[in-house]
């Protein structure tokens, strides 16, 4: 950033008119917390009249973290990939597209299911994976706190379904289990919200998973 506060993406001018990388009529962003996409950097890099000062500053928001669309990573987990590697609106653009095939192959589920005529449990139980599987979409091209809810959540969710369709055929109380489900499902949702759990929730979608194990043979 030149030390007079100006902007280096003018068309020849000396201050923040026709700054392409500004907002709210050419008033610069100077705030820390407001991030801009790398892509409009990019963008800006190409037309500036001074290039070399314009690159300078782009690499300045890299060195801060400015290159996402959706601000710094805020989530209590990151997976071995690049962020925002190909795209600055995808964080993590492999375990993003990589829940396109789930969400497909959900879809073809819950039309089988439904021309089959097969029990409402499975149907809503595909609808269910395709819901987890948009959720993870979400987290996983943010990164951001907020959103990673929208992956762990319905993860606990479908395992609370999948325990549902395993086990209610024998299940003695049958017309409670799903009142006790829906229940367990949403304290769990309001309460991760807020505590955020991180170790907990590992441990508790483990024992999930592993309470479906018995039913498998």
């Amino acid at each position: 950033m030149p030390s007079d506060g100006s902007c280096p993406f003018v068309f020849g001018v000396g201050d923040r008119n026709g700054c392409v990388c500004c907002s709210d009529h050419g008033q610069l962003r100077e705030d820390n917390s407001v991030r801009e996409s790398s892509l409009k950097c990019y963008f800006a890099c190409l037309i500036a009249s001074d290039p070399v000062s314009a690159l300078l500053y782009c690499e300045e928001m890299d060195d801060a973290g400015i290159s996402s669309f959706w601000g710094p990573v805020t989530s209590t987990i990151e997976l071995c990939e690049e962020n925002y590697a190909y795209s600055s609106y995808i964080a993590e653009f492999y375990n993003t597209i990589s829940n396109i095939p789930c969400i497909l192959l959900a879809l073809i589920g819950l039309i089988n299911a439904l021309r089959q005529g097969f029990e409402k449990r499975f149907s809503v139980l595909h609808i269910s994976n395709m819901i987890l599987a948009i959720g993870s979409m979400i987290f996983h091209a943010t990164l951001q706190n907020v959103l990673q809810q929208s992956d762990e959540t319905p993860m606990v969710w479908e395992m609370l379904l999948y325990l549902y369709v395993i086990y209610s055929p024998d299940w003695h109380y049958r017309s409670t289990m799903p009142t006790f489900l829906f229940i367990y499902g949403a304290v769990f949702a309001v309460v991760h919200f807020f505590a955020r759990f991180g170790i907990v929730f590992k441990i508790h979608y483990i024992i999930l998973c592993l309470l479906c194990v018995p039913r498998m043979y």
